[in-house]
C-alpha cells in the first residue's frame, strides 16, 4: 500500500558550539534512543530517507541514526542536508545573543521563552524570524510532503527521516494536538500520509486524519 512516513525528529542535546558532532554524551544517547523507536516503526520494504537541518547539532544526530540503523542492516538510500529544517533565523546576532544568554541568566531555557516572548510574535522584524515566518517554512515543508504522498506509486512505502528544531515540530503539535510546547531533544513526531491525508503519533498518541489547506496553512479534519 502507498504511504509517506515522515519523522520530524529534533536534534539530540547540544552544548551549540557548532562543532561537528555538537553533540553532549546525553545528546548522542538520545540519537541512540531515537533509533529504537523508529526500529519499532519502520516496516520491511520501506525506503529510507534522511533529511537534516544544515546545523552541526542535526547532522552530528542524523549521523548516528544513519550508522545506527545501518548496523541493523537497514540501508539509507539518500541523506541530504535540507534548509528549510534549519532552526530560527537570526537577523541580529549581538542583539540575539544577548537575549539569549540574559534568559539563561534568570534560569530561563531558550525554548520555552521562544514560545512566549513577544520579540517572536508579529509579521516581521529585524532581530529574529518571528513564529509567523517559521510557520510559513514548515507548512511549505507540509505541502511538499503531501503532493509527494500523491504522486507516489500504489506499491510504494517511502519514510523520511528528518532531523530538525523545536520551532519546526513545535506549530504542528500545537495545531494538532493543542498544545504549545517544546519537544525534548530526540522526540519524534510522525507523519504519516496516504493519498494527501495525514495522521500524527506523538507521545504515545494518535491523532485523528487531517488533509492540508495550503491556502489557509490549516489541518481540518477528514
Amino acid at each position: 500500500m502507498r504511504e509517506l512516513v515522515v519523522n520530524l525528529i529534533r536534534h539530540g542535546e547540544s552544548p551549540y558550539k557548532e562543532t561537528f558532532p555538537d553533540l553532549t554524551e546525553r545528546g548522542k544517547n538520545q540519537a541512540e534512543k531515537t533509533v529504537v523507536a523508529l526500529l519499532s516503526s519502520i516496516e520491511p520494504g520501506e525506503k529510507i530517507i534522511i533529511w537534516c537541518s544544515p546545523m552541526a547539532r542535526a547532522k552530528g544526530t542524523a549521523h548516528i541514526i544513519r550508522e545506527e540503523l545501518r548496523k541493523e542492516g537497514i540501508e539509507i538510500v539518500r541523506q541530504s542536508v535540507i534548509s528549510s529544517l534549519r532552526p530560527v533565523k537570526v537577523y541580529d546576532q549581538e542583539f540575539v545573543h544577548n537575549f539569549w544568554k540574559q534568559a539563561m541568566s534568570e534560569g530561563k531555557r531558550p525554548d520555552e521563552l521562544y514560545l512566549t516572548d513577544e520579540i517572536f510574535n508579529g509579521e516581521k522584524n529585524d532581530k529574529i524570524e518571528t513564529h509567523k515566518e517559521v510557520e510559513r517554512r514548515v507548512y511549505r515543508l507540509i505541502n511538499f510532503f503531501r503532493l509527494f504522498s500523491g504522486k507516489m506509486s500504489q506499491s510504494e512505502c517511502i519514510r523520511i527521516v528528518c532531523i530538525t528544531h523545536f520551532e519546526i515540530v513545535n506549530p504542528i503539535i500545537s495545531q494538532i494536538f493543542g498544545e504549545i510546547i517544546a519537544p525534548e531533544p530526540g522526540e519524534n513526531l510522525e507523519v504519516r500520509f496516504n493519498d494527501g491525508i495525514a495522521e500524527f503519533s506523538f507521545r504515545g498518541e494518535k491523532s485523528k486524519k487531517y488533509c492540508f489547506l495550503p491556502h489557509t496553512r490549516k489541518f481540518w479534519l477528514v
